[in-house]
């Protein structure tokens, strides 16, 4: 045992616990003066008497004697000098830095996407070190009727507040930097530190220091709906990206080649009030083509056929485009006489200009406007 006996009195005071126990209780409270407390490296010893907070011995061999332990003669009412019988607790507290503390979020934690706008569902996991750095408030918050308290025992208790405040910190976190939740799991070093900051305010109320956290991985569902949604939404961001058009432009191709496509959706369209400039110019050449076929009798005439051509830029195809389209995209300087083009008939693909269908754009298209005349 840890610990001696004299005349039915303990003169010897030595922990006798785990290297995992946090707070280990020496079992016994009769305790005699000229005797000695033993205190390991990275302990502290902590009197009690009463459940009042007497004093606490750092490492080395204390003699328990009221000439270098003022507190017991005015608690206790001891003489001074020779040896007296007293009771008081004492409490080892282990003061080491505990490592392998592993936290996760049993429910996955709902954050909006500052980007898209959509709420992902995300899960983080991780592991964090404490050590006590004071000993008194620790074992008058914590403590209270436990002997023993083991490392299990802070996880469990500390594993609500940690991640409620993980998960507050993490959705904020994703507003207040402006990144999309699908580029969290590459920020989980960031994440950590800047957790670590919060979170340690809850351990302080107990004379706890957080010593490290980190945050070992942040995931999300690949099925999830809104996950694909976004994915999606930034494939496209990319595309228009690579071809120089922005998400406006890309919606006008996109009706206009619908509605070259299936004239029956021109009249949706226009009654929809989509693209005005363009809907007018293709309200009225059905309008005119209307009006043309109710003069006249008999079967009416077959469609006009659609040209419709894919262009390759940067390695990326994009498509099809009606020759309307492409006019446009001459206009605004996206489509240039070198960019290649292909449609069906063609055996390979050709530059722009070569194209007997779109190389008399280019000549219809005006030179760009000249610049201010010259200062004299």
């Amino acid at each position: 045992m840890g610990f001696f006996s004299k005349r039915g009195l303990i003169d010897r005071v030595k922990f006798d616990g785990t290297q995992d126990q946090v707070i280990w209780k020496f079992p016994h409270d009769n305790l005699t003066t000229k005797g000695q407390i033993i205190v390991n490296q990275s302990q502290q010893a902590v009197f009690f008497k009463e459940g009042a907070y007497l004093d606490t011995f750092g490492p080395g061999t204390h003699t328990l004697s009221t000439d270098n332990i003022p507190i017991l003669q005015n608690l206790i009412n001891l003489p001074f000098g020779g040896e007296s019988p007293f009771t008081a607790e004492v409490w080892y507290v282990n003061c080491r830095v505990f490592k392998e503390n592993f936290f996760g979020t049993q429910t996955p934690i709902s954050v909006r996407d500052p980007e898209y706008r959509f709420t992902i569902p995300i899960r983080a996991f991780g592991q964090y070190s404490f050590k006590i750095v004071d000993c008194k408030k620790f074992m008058e918050t914590i403590v209270g009727t436990q002997f023993n308290i083991t490392t299990e025992d802070i996880q469990e208790k500390f594993q609500g507040p940690l991640i409620a405040k993980l998960k507050d910190r993490i959705a904020e976190y994703a507003i207040e930097k402006k990144i999309s939740v699908l580029d969290m799991p590459a920020k989980t070093d960031e994440i950590g530190e800047d957790a670590k900051e919060i979170i340690q305010k809850s351990f302080n109320d107990f004379g706890i220091e957080l010593v490290e956290l980190f945050i070992e991985s942040i995931n999300y569902p690949e099925d999830d709906p809104n996950v694909q949604k976004i994915n999606e939404a930034f494939a496209n961001k990319l595309k228009r990206d690579i071809e120089g058009t922005s998400y406006a432009q890309d919606r006008q191709f996109d009706i206009m080649n619908n509605a070259a496509q299936n004239e029956g959706m021109v009249g949706t369209t226009m009654g929809m009030g989509i693209g005005a400039g363009v809907g007018a110019g293709i309200g009225t050449a059905m309008g005119n083509m209307a009006n043309t076929n109710s003069n006249q009798t008999g079967t009416p005439p077959p469609p006009p056929q659609v040209v419709s051509f894919h262009l390759s830029v940067n390695g990326q195809q994009s498509g099809p485009y009606n020759l309307d389209v492409l006019k446009q995209m001459i206009q605004s300087g996206q489509l240039k006489k070198e960019t290649h083009v292909w449609k069906e008939g063609y055996a390979n693909w050709v530059a722009a200009a070569q194209s007997p269908e779109i190389a008399p754009l280019f000549s219809s298209t005006p030179p760009p406007p000249p610049g201010p005349p010259p200062t004299i």
